[in-house]
């Protein structure tokens, strides 16, 4: 691509061989010269980024989403929190107290995060709470929250002076990333969907927003069974995800074939991590920092991935804090077809001091 002033050089030096001047800066044709030089780069930029997004390899964003939807695919769209609402009040109901479904409520402090309840509920005439199921109003992985945080009633109902969350809100995930979408586009060319192999039960499970990741088993049970595992944002799916996608599988499955859907369960990995750091780091932030690119990597782990040496020495690689570093009695972890990986904590050490970490996905 040529750049302004390779543009501007070659309209200068061609005028100049066609008159025999040389165009002034401040001259009127010196001005015409940069205006034109000026479009000319910005249409030299709109073909760049035209030909990047010809290809389902280099194309971004609507573009990328277009070359999805001639494979019959589209972007997974953020998805909210779920968990429960808690209304009490400080006595002892005298009648019935409704509590209307679409009830907002919202976090203390400076979050913005709301959550809306998802059904009526009726407190008893003598009872102080009831518990009402509840989402967050919008969607992605901040709206995971921490139990006895929900605790603002922004539309209150008559009757009800508190609100809490006595659990965490759970199931929150991020609207699919170009590189996520940018794989699956490109997996469902290399594995043609044909109605009836591995690929047609894959695609099916990716294809619903909360799902991050799904393994088929073919023959799991014995000819003519299928089991399909699929994989949340946090590890582990709900049931009201299996349920969902055991009833779509239902629907699409061809004849006498026996589909079972299944959550993934997480297999913990624990390491050992010995490092020496560059001067002027802090170890503990170091051992922290290392657990966080670790956490964030495995993170991204697709169900029955396997965790080698070499992967780990690899994702530590180039860090500005690490002057070298080594993993103490690792070799590999290869996780069942039925498991997913996701790191628990990592005991490190730099010299005389040592320090456990953990990780915990949205810190970093």
């Amino acid at each position: 691509m040529k750049t302004y002033e390779q543009l501007l050089a070659a309209m200068e030096e061609t005028y100049s061989s066609l008159t025999g001047f040389s165009p002034n800066d401040a001259s009127d044709i010196g001005i015409r010269l940069k205006v034109l030089a000026t479009i000319c780069s910005d249409f030299y930029q709109e073909l760049a980024r035209l030909q990047r997004d010809l290809f389902a390899q280099t194309a971004t964003g609507t573009y990328l989403d277009m070359h999805a939807q001639t494979r019959g695919l589209s972007r997974k769209q953020a998805v909210p929190s779920v968990g429960t609402l808690r209304f009490s009040r400080d006595t002892a109901a005298l009648s019935d107290i409704v509590i209307p479904e679409g009830t907002l409520c919202a976090c203390t402090g400076s979050s913005q995060f709301r959550f809306i309840t998802t059904r009526q509920a009726i407190l008893k005439k003598g009872e102080v709470s009831i518990d009402v199921s509840a989402q967050s109003q919008s969607g992605g992985e901040d709206t995971n929250v921490a139990a006895n945080t929900v605790t603002v009633l922004v539309t209150p109902p008559q009757g009800i002076s508190r609100v809490t969350n006595p659990f965490p809100f759970t199931g929150g995930a991020p609207e699919e990333t170009d590189a996520r979408l940018r794989k699956r586009l490109l997996d469902s060319y290399r594995s043609i969907s044909n109605g009836t192999n591995a690929a047609f039960y894959n695609n099916l499970a990716l294809q619903t927003d909360s799902v991050s990741s799904a393994h088929v088993i073919p023959r799991a049970r014995g000819r003519g069974t299928v089991d399909v595992i699929i994989a949340g944002e946090s590890g582990t799916a709900s049931q009201e995800l299996v349920r969902q996608l055991q009833e779509e599988m239902e629907g699409q499955r061809e004849i006498n074939v026996d589909v079972q859907v299944q959550s993934a369960a997480i297999l913990p990995v624990n390491l050992s991590l010995a490092f020496r750091c560059n001067t002027g780091y802090d170890p503990e932030e170091t051992a922290q920092a290392c657990t966080d690119r670790i956490g964030q990597t495995l993170h991204s782990y697709e169900i029955a991935k396997p965790l080698y040496l070499c992967d780990l020495y690899a994702i530590l690689h180039g860090m500005p804090q690490l002057l070298s570093y080594t993993f103490p009695g690792f070799s590999e972890i290869v996780p069942e077809e039925t498991e997913i990986l996701r790191l628990n904590q990592v005991k490190a050490t730099c010299g005389e001091e040592s320090f456990t970490c953990t990780f915990v996905k949205g810190d970093t």
